[in-house]
């Protein structure tokens, strides 16, 4: 069951900023807690009398990012692509956000723009930090032209839908990274936002063509009674709603699932 559609329903207005955090296995070898770490964060409990001066003045916050950098590229490649390059730093901002800031609470809550400034500012003084609006914008809008996959999760019934709130309703679904299949980027945001280990039917697929492509796979028969875990700040709320009620959300690729599952 391949559904191919041509979707010409408005898109809901995305978030310009980038998803603030996610619950994910890091990517990064980070030990804050032992003797083995640059620094000592509990020395800084305390002593924090203005956040933003703390931020741009801090010794500290360099080691951090160098700890975090451990696979950002080098300045020279960072030139040649620095869409990749803020890539990067995007998942030190996820490690920071969901591994270090929510152990060490007396630490700055960064938004995505300020922490990727200070990375930027901090590896790539002299070629990325010195036009850096220009490139954060311009990487802005190469992640929104990104495709989007996702899971449709249907209880044992059938009756019912499992959706996830971050800043509106939807599907549980993410950006695809390069180089990977819409197949593995689907199960990876799902488990992601949802910590449901799925896997994906190739035939079970609802894609849609838009301003950017969006890959919908049908799982049918998930438990919605199992416990679910979800990002500790991309992810607020999920629920279990009835497919009736799926025109009352408004989903990125709602009314094609609705048609879909309805017909």
């Amino acid at each position: 069951m391949t559904f191919i559609l041509n979707v010409t329903e408005k898109t809901p207005k995305e978030s310009s900023s980038v998803p603030s955090a996610r619950e994910r296995s890091s990517p990064f070898d980070l030990d804050l807690s032992g003797e083995s770490s640059s620094f000592d964060l509990s020395s800084l409990k305390g002593s924090i009398l203005n956040i933003k001066e703390f931020i741009m003045t801090s010794v500290m916050f360099p080691q951090l990012f160098q700890s975090l950098s451990k696979n950002y590229l080098n300045e020279s490649d960072a030139c040649q692509d620095f869409n990749k390059a803020l890539e990067a730093i995007q998942q030190a901002y996820w490690t920071y956000v969901d591994n270090i800031y929510s152990q060490h609470t007396f630490l700055p809550k960064l938004s995505w723009y300020e922490f990727a400034y200070l990375s930027v500012k901090t590896n790539y003084p002299n070629t990325l930090g010195l036009h850096f609006n220009t490139y954060f914008k311009q990487f802005d809008f190469y992640q929104k032209e990104k495709p989007v996959c996702g899971i449709v999760c249907l209880d044992k019934t059938g009756q019912f839908v499992l959706l996830v709130k971050g800043v509106t309703w939807s599907f549980p679904k993410g950006k695809k990274h390069d180089n990977e299949s819409e197949a593995d980027c689907a199960i990876r945001e799902c488990f992601e936002e949802t910590g449901l280990k799925l896997t994906v039917n190739p035939n079970q697929v609802i894609h849609m063509v838009r301003p950017k492509p969006i890959t919908l796979f049908i799982v049918q028969g998930v438990d919605m009674y199992q416990p679910l875990k979800c990002c500790k700040y991309e992810i607020t709320r999920s629920k279990w709603v009835p497919i009736y009620k799926l025109p009352y959300y408004r989903l990125m690729g709602g009314k094609a699932v609705y048609s879909v599952l309805t017909s």
